[in-house]
């Protein structure tokens, strides 16, 4: 799998966390994105790899369960 199949695919599992719900830790802004300099901006998967590599942090719950802030 290559860098962009995988941050294709975290994209849209957090485009669909926002739809349910906006509010959500996981709907933050690209102003902590790294810059890639071997991708240019018209790459057919820029936007999702600049989203993949900004920092989710995140802690498990005891149920298991992974809460993001």
């Amino acid at each position: 799998m290559t860098r962009a199949q995988m941050a294709l695919i975290a994209s849209r599992w957090v485009g669909n966390e926002c739809k349910k719900d906006a509010t959500s830790p996981l709907c933050i802004s690209l102003k902590d994105a790294l810059p890639f300099k071997d991708i240019a901006p018209d790459y057919w998967a820029f936007k999702e790899i600049e989203e993949a590599s900004t920092n989710h942090i995140y802690q498990i719950d005891e149920d298991g369960s992974k809460v993001l802030f």
